[in-house]
């Protein structure tokens, strides 16, 4: 199992394919890294990272799949286990195919608090702000 690298700061976070940042008070920035597959233990990583980030208070995330990054089968059913409970979820994709498929996704699949896609983080972070 890869070890999370906990910066000085402790504001961020490096795992094995993510980078988990506190960018404001209560915000987690998720961005996983280029090409990755997702798998399980790497979703788990990234949310023990938001965990230790936010000291269990209530938080908001945004989270971005970068170019050419997709969650695997496994992936995809660990995320239905875990027990997420942000205030406010906003989700970044390069990707239009990205968009669509997470799109029908969330049209199975509803979520308990708002819940949005973006295309950059620049209006994630604006909307995340606002709620």
């Amino acid at each position: 199992m890869h070890e999370a690298t906990l910066s000085k700061s402790l504001s961020v976070v490096h795992n094995k394919k993510s980078i988990v940042k506190l960018v404001a008070d209560n915000v987690v920035y998720v961005r996983y890294h280029e090409n990755s597959v997702l798998e399980p233990e790497d979703l788990d990583e990234a949310y023990d990272a938001i965990m230790k980030l936010t000291q269990g208070q209530d938080f908001k995330v945004i989270s971005e799949l970068t170019k050419y990054s997709t969650v695997s089968t496994n992936g995809r059913r660990r995320a239905e286990q875990i027990k997420f409970h942000p205030v406010a979820e906003a989700i970044i994709f390069e990707s239009l195919a990205q968009r669509l498929l997470l799109k029908f996704y969330t049209m199975i699949r509803r979520n308990q608090h708002p819940f949005k896609i973006f295309v950059t983080y620049d209006d994630a972070f604006k909307w995340i702000k606002e709620i």
